[in-house]
């Protein structure tokens, strides 16, 4: 499920607009932030 995925990660980068990556795991619902140092 790449799309619902990806469309769940929109609220995400709006939430967190400094985070360059996401850790998305779509079976806990569970997202990992990281930030640039």
């Amino acid at each position: 499920m790449p799309a619902s995925a990806g469309s769940g990660l929109i609220w995400v980068r709006d939430k967190y607009p400094n985070a360059y990556e996401f850790d998305y795991n779509g079976a806990k619902g569970t997202v990992k932030i990281f930030y640039l140092e």
